[in-house]
């Protein structure tokens, strides 16, 4: 099918660009903006990471051939999400080439670590993963954001959880890149990075909300 093996590896590149380049904005200065406004965008991008996940699941072969056009779409949505919090940030926040070449490095590290380990099938495990503490994520920050909405409060000192939407982006868009380009390896050792990010985010926004919930 064209979507699944020209369409979606590109979608998938770019947004790995993105990634990148949303990873290498730091602040200008030391006081960092409320982040309240931005959100919005958590819930919207772990919604699409884990409709996409349920997509790509093992019994996704029984269902029908409109998959990859799904499939196509969310990746389009998803790297209009990373646009969009860059466009927000780019006001307090500056480029650092530095970190560009940091997270190539993390990138090429990771690539070559599945080369060796060859870990078959921990592609599904990982994916599993991702589409479990997505829901998890968005139901949180749903529910954070209501809070923040409802009293007004701002909740969270730090602006960590958006800004690790930008190595999800990154590594989950390699490897999308990896499965469309056939290596196996890559797909694999990027998409279980992605998991073990989102167990960290849920950490951090499950810290977070605990309080709220008693």
């Amino acid at each position: 099918m064209l979507l699944e093996s020209l369409v979606l590896p590109v979608l998938g590149g770019i947004l790995g660009v993105i990634g990148a380049v949303g990873y290498a904005l730091r602040p200008s200065n030391s006081t960092i903006p409320q982040t309240s406004a931005m959100l919005k965008y958590l819930p919207m991008f772990y919604i699409l990471l884990n409709i996409f996940m349920l997509l790509h699941l093992p019994f996704r072969y029984t269902l029908n051939t409109y998959f990859g056009l799904i499939e196509t779409v969310i990746a389009l949505l998803l790297i209009a999400i990373c646009l969009s919090v860059i466009a927000s940030l780019r006001r307090f926040f500056e480029f650092d080439l530095s970190k560009v070449k940091d997270i190539l490095i993390y990138g090429s590290i990771v690539w070559l670590m599945g080369k060796e380990t060859h870990a078959w099938g921990l592609h599904t495990l990982a994916e599993m993963v991702i589409f479990s503490l997505s829901s998890l994520v968005a139901i949180f920050s749903l529910y954070l954001f209501y809070q923040i909405r409802k009293t007004g409060v701002f909740f969270i000192e730090k602006d960590e959880l958006i800004h690790l939407l930008f190595p999800i982006a990154f590594f989950f868009g390699l490897g999308i890149l990896g499965e469309g380009i056939e290596i196996i390896e890559m797909k694999e050792a990027f998409f279980a990075v992605v998991a073990v990010l989102i167990a960290y985010v849920f950490w951090i926004i499950y810290r977070i909300t605990k309080p709220l919930l008693e």
